[in-house]
């Protein structure tokens, strides 16, 4: 997003750690009162009240990651994170000796099923008497919920994570485990067991978006 903001020349305020609740609300009014015209909201648990403030603000543009559901004002996008899971899963399938790999997981939804999925497939390209165990979290943060996840996980030798939580991997490396990221590049913390991460790259799509509602030509359609 900070390229983008200095290719468009645009003022961004951020807020990060806002519950998935109703009083996400309050936050995106704060934004708005603050003269915000264009609300980018990062996690699938904020559609429903990102849509009634978008409701309520016709004026303002939304957008929203991962959703489902559109208004004239407020469009939805995701990418094809699913084929870079593939790749991880390559990885996986071709690094693991016991033939047992983890996945900690926040939510049985479907970007989260089909990057499962994918991950699988990949390590079953590679390795196909490997098998990739699943543990749910039901929390895409709360560092307790993905350690207890995570400690469900026993006899594998190779742990990959979909939360926007660290501690899985935190966990895996302690137990000297080859782990596998998502959304940043650590490896400058966990080493040489970091074997690969998965992560997105916002900037050129932002930048288009963007552009159109700055133009008028914003469309509330799903990306």
């Amino acid at each position: 997003m900070e390229q983008c903001a200095a290719k468009l020349n645009l003022d961004v305020e951020y807020r990060e750690k806002v519950p998935n609740d109703e009083t996400s609300i309050d936050v995106m009014d704060e934004l708005i009162d603050n003269g915000c015209k264009i609300i980018i909201c990062d996690s699938y648990s904020y559609e429903e009240w990102e849509l009634e403030v978008a409701k309520e603000h016709p004026e303002v543009y939304f957008l929203h990651a991962s959703g489902t559901k559109q208004n004239k004002n407020m469009a939805t996008f995701f990418g094809r994170m699913y084929q870079i899971r593939y790749l991880c899963g390559i990885i996986a399938g071709m690094q693991t000796d016991t033939d047992e790999i983890g996945y900690v997981a926040a939510f049985p939804i479907e970007e989260v099923n089909r990057g499962i999925n994918a991950f699988t497939l990949g390590v079953k390209s590679v390795n196909p008497q490997a098998k990739v165990y699943v543990s749910w979290s039901m929390s895409w943060e709360d560092d307790e919920a993905v350690a207890d996840a995570a400690y469900r996980l026993l006899d594998i030798d190779v742990v990959t994570t979909h939360s926007d939580s660290l501690k899985a991997i935190d966990i895996a490396s302690g137990r000297g485990l080859w782990t596998i990221g998502y959304n940043y590049d650590n490896s400058d913390k966990y080493g040489d067991k970091y074997l690969a991460a998965a992560v997105w790259d916002w900037g050129d799509f932002y930048e288009q978006r963007i552009l159109e509602c700055l133009q008028g030509r914003f469309q509330g359609v799903n990306y």
